[in-house]
């Protein structure tokens, strides 16, 4: 079966353009995981962080 062509861009490509200017010793996370965190929250109604 033949996959259609998508016309929109995954969230990775979205973002495959912003460089992360944190200290490279400080990082915990990667900067595409705290997007789709914060993506993913936000749709889910996240209006505030405790």
């Amino acid at each position: 079966m033949k996959r259609a062509k998508r016309d929109t861009a995954t969230i990775t490509e979205q973002f495959t353009s912003l460089r992360d200017t944190r200290i490279e010793r400080t990082k915990k996370h990667l900067l595409h995981d705290i997007l789709v965190i914060t993506i993913c929250a936000v749709n889910g109604g996240a209006d505030d962080w405790p």
